[in-house]
C-alpha cells in the first residue's frame, strides 16, 4: 500500500505541471487539433498523444536515412520513427513536438504545407 501511495504521489505532481499555456482556450480549433494526435500503441491499439500543455512548434531537421531531430534548448533530440504522426500537419505547417517533462518525445508531426 505504501508503494502505491508513493507511486501516486510521484505521478500527481507531473499532472499538475501539465497545464495549458496561459491564455489558451481548450475549446479552440488548435486545442482540438492537438488532442486529435495519436500514435500506434501495443497490440494494434492507438494512443492519444497529447494536448496543448505538452505540445509546441519546434525547429526540426531531417537527417541521414530519413530520420528526424528537433531542437530543444540547444540540443538536437532524435525522434523515434514510431512517434511520428504522419497523417496530420499542423494548421500553420509547423513541425510540432509533444514532450514529457524529461523532454522525451510523446509524438511529433512533420513540417509541411498548411491545411
Amino acid at each position: 500500500m505504501k508503494r502505491l501511495l508513493l507511486s501516486l504521489s510521484l505521478i500527481i505532481p507531473l499532472n499538475v505541471l501539465a497545464a495549458p499555456p496561459p491564455g489558451s482556450n481548450p475549446n479552440s480549433e488548435i486545442s482540438k487539433w492537438y488532442r486529435s494526435l495519436e500514435v500506434p500503441g501495443y497490440w494494434n491499439t492507438v494512443i492519444k498523444c497529447c494536448d496543448e500543455s505538452d505540445c509546441r512548434t519546434v525547429q526540426a531537421r531531417e537527417t541521414v536515412g530519413g530520420n528526424w531531430e528537433i531542437l530543444v534548448g540547444e540540443e538536437w533530440i532524435f525522434i523515434p520513427p514510431e512517434k511520428i504522426v504522419r497523417d496530420k500537419t499542423h494548421p500553420a505547417g509547423s513541425a510540432v513536438a509533444c514532450l514529457r517533462p524529461d523532454n522525451s518525445v510523446r509524438c511529433f508531426t512533420l513540417p509541411g504545407s498548411a491545411g
